[in-house]
């Protein structure tokens, strides 16, 4: 398996392990455009509120999809790129 689908297939274990909140940094070359995580309890993070995430970039490519769906699996969201 390649290593980003490796690292977001153990978001699972990750969110499970932790009580608290888990940020997920570093760069994994997922192009998502902008791809919003929809998150599970339908809540918008305070960090997020009044604007959704806003990207230069609109390419999306294969990694930048399993990356979103691993985190919208796993209750999360991107905030980088944030106004």
């Amino acid at each position: 398996m390649a290593p980003d689908l490796a690292l977001f297939a153990s978001l699972d274990a990750l969110t499970a392990a932790f009580d608290k909140p888990v940020v997920l940094l570093g760069d994994t070359n997922a192009r998502t455009g902008t791809l919003q995580a929809v998150l599970v309890n339908g809540a918008v993070p305070p960090a997020l509120r009044p604007h959704a995430r806003v990207s230069q970039d609109a390419q999306v490519d294969a990694r930048g999809r399993h990356l979103v769906e691993a985190l919208e699996a796993n209750d999360m969201a991107i905030i980088v790129r944030t106004r």
